[in-house]
């Protein structure tokens, strides 16, 4: 059932996780950082036996030449107790510039051949930078990276754990977003919504 499983399945995805220092914030008894790298950790036990093709980045940075993507598992490699790994190694850091890790991301992504391409953000998706990335700006940049991943073929969905954003992330992700009010349900969530995005068209 489950090589029946893998030969139906034609999906690619990579999950950018924010890894910025906004994310040490807390909500309720736990860090922003842990609930998110929880949550892709789980979902990363749950790939390796679905066996679709996954990329796993984070990203953070300082201006536009230091943005910093954080490979813990790329397309071509084989997953691994090492490549799981990385993710325990993590630690939130600089600032949130989520443009340039979108078009890494969706470069990498456009050049697989599968039927779904699916590009999950995992972040409050609110651009800032030292260099005034930020406010207008920040999101003008935003949205246009995000507006070239649909252009290639590319889905992109914003997982989200802060209400207030909602605005900022129908503007740049337009419907396709959800808010998880109970963020420590967030881990046990993503599979399903996972699950819906890639059956749908």
């Amino acid at each position: 059932y489950e090589r029946h499983l893998r030969t139906q399945r034609s999906v690619a995805v990579t999950v950018l996780v924010d890894l910025s220092a906004s994310t040490e914030r807390w909500v309720g008894r736990r860090r922003a950082f842990e609930i998110g790298m929880e949550t892709v950790w789980l979902f990363c036990l749950g790939q390796q036996a679905l066996g679709d093709d996954v990329e796993v980045l984070g990203f953070s940075g300082t201006g536009p030449r230091g943005v910093r993507v954080a490979n813990f598992k790329l397309f071509d490699e084989a997953w691994s107790d090492h490549a799981l790994g990385r993710l325990h190694q993590a630690r939130p850091q600089a600032f949130t510039r989520i443009g340039a890790a979108v078009r890494h991301a969706s470069a990498s992504l456009s050049r697989r051949h599968t039927q779904h391409k699916l590009l999950l953000v995992l972040s409050d998706a609110e651009p800032q930078d030292e260099d005034g990335y930020e406010g207008q700006y920040g999101l003008a940049d935003t949205r246009r990276a995000l507006d070239e991943a649909r252009k290639a073929g590319i889905r992109p969905y914003c997982l989200a754990i802060d209400p207030r954003l909602a605005p900022k992330l129908r503007h740049l992700f337009q419907s396709h977003f959800s808010i998880h009010l109970d963020p420590e349900s967030l881990p046990l969530k993503l599979p399903r919504i996972f699950f819906h995005l890639t059956q749908t068209n």
